[in-house]
């Protein structure tokens, strides 16, 4: 039997050793958890992320904007945080890797919201191989919109296996923002549902859900699973507040390849009002 205090090592995914030290329960915990951060993205010169700009014409994507050169090594967690201050509009953002004129989006059409002063963090468990080049763009209804993102990459032996395949649902690129939903005639009461996707390509463990809400007052969406009249709810009354875009969420999700999704929301007063709604499917 060990002593209460020795520490044991073991080997994470990502090839480094971390130690583990016995808690109460007779449990092993890593005591740094794994999570190492291998490298960030940002404009220091500015104190900020790194600019992206919207193409010149109206729902158009700008160039890409390079966020990370080279990451360290293999990531298994990827923070975004977007932060806009030039238009109110929404943006429909793009995360990509490979080498500049070669890049290949992982991530296609985020929805995030316009001004703000909080910005919008997103928190994914997606794969990203060492030495990849980090990369975004975006488009916006307004011609050559800005908005600033920061990166993190992060490595460790996490609890969340890492994805790497992921499928935009419900992003409208020609209007650079997400579906329209519409509230019921009835304070309070959920309106008819909205088809975000047809058919998934894959199974989705997870679902990064992004939220617009029009009406100038609180809102609840409701996301489904099913055909036409036979929707049944998997992730219930996610809460949007007054004119904003809520902040994009990551929900554990089982969705079977071949799947149609769809959302429907509720307002407590300004009935038949809209709001929009787009997700990233990862698996």
């Amino acid at each position: 039997m060990r002593a209460e205090h020795e520490l044991l090592w073991r080997r994470t995914r990502s090839g480094l050793h971390v130690p583990v030290r016995p808690i109460a329960g007779g449990a092993d915990w890593p005591l740094s958890g794994g999570g190492e951060r291998v490298e960030s993205g940002v404009d220091s010169a500015n104190s900020g992320g790194v600019a992206v700009t919207a193409g010149g014409s109206t729902h158009t994507k700008g160039a890409y904007a390079q966020l990370i050169a080279s990451v360290a090594a293999h990531g298994t967690w990827l923070t975004i945080e977007a932060n806009a201050a030039s238009t109110s509009n929404p943006f429909l953002i793009d995360i990509a890797v490979g080498g500049a004129g070669s890049e290949q989006v992982v991530l296609p059409n985020v929805l995030v919201r316009g001004a703000n002063t909080s910005g919008t963090i997103l928190h994914l468990p997606f794969l990203v191989p060492a030495g990849a080049r980090l990369s975004a763009r975006c488009q916006n209804a307004t011609p050559s919109a800005a908005l600033r993102l920061a990166a993190q990459v992060h490595a460790g032996d996490f609890a969340m296996v890492p994805f790497g395949r992921a499928e935009a649902v419900g992003a409208l690129t020609a209007s650079s923002t997400g579906t329209t939903i519409t509230a019921s005639g009835s304070a309070n009461t959920k309106g008819a549902w909205t088809q975000l996707i047809a058919s998934t390509a894959f199974r989705y463990r997870w679902l990064l859900v992004s939220l617009v809400n029009a009406a100038s007052q609180r809102a609840l969406f409701d996301i489904g699973i099913g055909g036409a009249g036979s929707e049944v709810v998997i992730l219930p009354d996610l809460s949007c507040l007054n004119q904003t875009a809520g902040e994009a969420i990551l929900h554990p999700v089982d969705v079977p390849a071949g799947s149609a999704l769809s959302a429907r929301m509720a307002v407590a007063n300004a009935l038949g009002q809209t709001g929009t709604c787009a997700a990233i499917g990862i698996g």
